[in-house]
């Protein structure tokens, strides 16, 4: 009984939390979550409706949010609380719980194979670990600046091997939407590096002013993520050269994007980035030319946000 006791108050209190760090001004924690699973809801109805590969991009997104939950101290602290069969438990219930509206909808579009794989990541997942071995540091494609890709690298280095598989399976299926997805795979994985936000400290040493340090922010981001993009779109350029516009549509989507995140970052910092940025940002993927109004309206708060630490 006092194991399940204490299950029953790790996910009482894991929901407190969330709630509160997801809520809108206030807004009750169940209305929150109601909220997220609809807006989720629909997000992923109008991306079935507009690409063909939108089932395997809620996978990619499912699969992502569950090895976050994988990290080596996260577990290390479950450790502490409970015994090796409860904290499997535990893990394949928030895997559960994670991939539970992702599957609910590839099952209403008829999308079995994705679900399936959901389905079955969910446990199996539950005993994976995501650390790096202790007394080794990851080497980089990167310098030490800016730090959000040289620790973001570091957190994600396994899904650029898949993205690039992808890209060269795309060309052997002839399926130019693969190839499509493979950049995307890229451009998404880049934009989780600024979710979280740094310390005062680390902006405020800065010798920029707020609109320099933003400018170099987003420079850098465009500079390293090029990196990471240049052996795809080479790849995909010279095998399929009737792609270039598709291919540079989807880039330069991509970047536009990324300098919303960037700009988002700072709109709310130094809190993190919550729900109201969030809705903001779905709506653009929605309908990208209201990235036109949203751009200029975060990077006005960033500007208000970061004037009190740079000169």
């Amino acid at each position: 009984m006092s194991h399940l006791y204490k299950m029953k108050e790790y996910f009482s209190l894991q929901y407190q939390l969330n709630g509160r760090k997801l809520s809108i001004n206030g807004c009750p924690t169940l209305v929150t979550y109601l909220l997220i699973l609809l807006g989720i809801w629909g997000f992923s109805i109008f991306l079935f409706y507009k690409t063909s590969f939108a089932a395997y991009l809620l996978v990619f997104v499912a699969l992502s949010m569950m090895l976050k939950l994988s990290d080596a101290r996260r577990n290390d602290f479950l450790k502490t609380l409970f015994e090796p069969g409860k904290r499997k438990l535990i893990r394949s219930l928030e895997n559960g719980i994670i991939a539970l509206p992702f599957i609910a909808i590839m099952l209403f579009k008829m999308a079995f194979l994705p679900a399936a794989i959901l389905l079955v990541a969910a446990p199996l997942l539950a005993v994976v670990e995501i650390k790096t071995p202790s007394g080794f540091t990851l080497p980089t494609p990167f310098g030490k600046s800016p730090f959000e890709f040289t620790v973001g690298f570091r957190n994600t280095y396994f899904i650029f091997p898949i993205a690039y598989a992808l890209s060269i399976i795309s060309i052997y299926a002839e399926n130019a939407n693969l190839g499509l997805f493979s950049i995307l795979i890229i451009f998404l994985t880049t934009y989780s590096y600024f979710s979280k936000p740094e310390h005062e400290y680390f902006v405020w040493i800065h010798a920029l002013t707020p609109k320099q340090f933003l400018a170099q922010k987003i420079k850098r981001a465009f500079l390293k993520t090029s990196a990471l993009l240049l052996p795809i779109i080479i790849l995909l350029l010279i095998v399929t050269p009737h792609q270039v516009y598709p291919i540079m549509a989807i880039v330069a989507v991509g970047f536009a994007f990324q300098t919303t995140i960037i700009l988002a970052k700072y709109a709310a910092f130094p809190r993190e980035m919550m729900l109201p940025e969030a809705i903001l940002i779905a709506v653009c993927v929605s309908f990208p030319p209201l990235l036109l109004g949203v751009i200029p309206y975060f990077y006005k708060k960033s500007i208000q946000n970061l004037s009190p630490l740079l000169p």
